[in-house]
């Protein structure tokens, strides 16, 4: 068996072991009410309008409407939004004929295993944008453009509401805007609905801007709005609780973990680490930025980055972002448009991949192995210099379900 094949026959059994991985994660959020991957996603309107609150005030009210808990439609809010992530990114895969230049990007610790290995870093409300482009990528491979373009239009229209749900996913928009770009042949009349088409997202934009900071007694009405649908918060700095700091409270914080940690060398070493992995898939993402208003866009999504990173110390996941983006980009084409069928492919054009000896095969192995289990992306505050550890990755999930059934059997014990 070639390890192509090998690839295409583990690929769903893995995607798999992802998906209910990441359920776990998304039970233990919900369990502990963590300050983070949960209670964000429940911060709404109930004090006033706040920066981050469009989806959580649509939780809100359902939860009020149904009188249901409104954890456990966050729960499967999270659930969904991965599975969507997963199955099209899954499918967009099982269109390539050759998965070998695509297999470390597959098993690393980045792409799919980033809300695995280190779980608080998961679960952020920056994969309703993955979730989303996944979808859109996955669209444009297997429908008329005509069918794409309508479809991206009324994404856009939508797209306000997930900026007002939180302001950093407006870092995707370039990343949505190449994929459009890299589709369609721009004539002066589509320049100018897109153009109509992003002033809602700007506009939602200004105003989280404008309304940036939340007041101690916004934040305390917010917390008090959950209580009275029987789902109390604990009142303690998380996810909520950050919105009632300051831009120089969050420029403070760079600096100083910049001073005390690690911060330059260790996320430097993460960015040309993860670049090891697009380096075999280098000639996709060529087919994508090949012009210079591609390659504009991409620049902008990084400067916009830069500037995020100047008040916020979230790299790790700031850096996510753009290695998803750019996967999710490198499938927007065949593999090639000259291809009549996968056996022909193969059998007249091989690729330097087909044609390695078992040994080489195997000395990739090993080093697939290693690259995906002894390094990760944490979301922030590094404690060491170098982005290498001796835990392997794949005892995480492990101790992930042993964290669950201690969780479980203490709250039956306290009941």
């Amino acid at each position: 068996m070639s390890l192509n094949t090998f690839i295409k026959k583990a690929l769903p059994f893995y995607f798999i072991y992802i998906f209910a991985n990441t359920v776990v994660a998304a039970f233990i959020f919900y369990l502990t009410k963590d300050v983070w991957s949960f209670e964000g996603w429940l911060s709404n309107y109930q004090g006033g309008f706040v920066r981050r609150g469009f989806l959580g005030e649509v939780i809100f009210q359902i939860a009020a409407l149904t009188h249901t808990n409104p954890g456990l439609y966050v729960s499967f809010l999270q659930i969904f939004l991965y599975a969507v992530y997963l199955y099209f990114s899954y499918r967009l895969l099982q269109k390539r004929t050759d998965l070998i230049p695509y297999s470390l990007l597959i098993f690393s610790p980045f792409l799919f295993n980033f809300q695995v290995v280190e779980i608080c870093s998961g679960c952020r409300k920056e994969i309703i944008a993955i979730a989303l482009l996944s979808f859109l990528v996955w669209f444009k491979v297997n429908n008329p453009l005509g069918k794409f373009e309508k479809l991206f239009r009324n994404v856009f229209l939508i797209f306000p509401a997930i900026i007002l749900t939180h302001e950093m996913t407006i870092v995707f928009i370039p990343y949505f805007l190449i994929l459009y770009v890299s589709a369609v042949r721009l004539a002066p009349r589509k320049i100018a609905r897109l153009c109509i088409l992003l002033i809602p997202s700007i506009c939602a934009f200004m105003l989280t801007m404008k309304f940036k900071h939340l007041t101690r007694h916004q934040a305390i009405q917010i917390f008090q709005s959950l209580e009275s649908l029987n789902f109390p918060l604990r009142l303690q700095f998380g996810a909520i609780g950050c919105l009632t700091r300051t831009t120089e409270w969050g420029r403070w914080m760079v600096r100083e973990f910049i001073k005390k940690g690690y911060y330059i060398e260790f996320y430097g070493q993460i960015i040309l680490a993860s670049s090891v992995a697009f380096f075999p898939v280098r000639k996709s993402l060529h087919k994508i930025f090949c012009n210079k208003l591609e390659k504009i866009l991409a620049l902008s999504a990084l400067m916009m980055t830069i500037v995020l990173c100047y008040v916020a110390y979230d790299w790790g996941r700031f850096i996510y972002i753009h290695l998803v983006s750019f996967f999710l980009l490198s499938l927007a084409y065949p593999e090639s448009l000259e291809i009549a069928s996968p056996k022909k492919a193969i059998a007249t054009s091989p690729s330097l991949w087909q044609r390695v000896s078992k040994l080489r095969y195997v000395l990739f192995g090993m080093l697939l192995f290693v690259y995906s289990s002894y390094w990760y992306i944490p979301h922030c505050c590094p404690k060491r210099r170098i982005i290498f550890k001796t835990e392997n990755n794949f005892v995480k999930p492990a101790q992930n379900f042993k964290k669950l059934i201690t969780i479980i059997n203490r709250q039956k014990k306290s009941r």
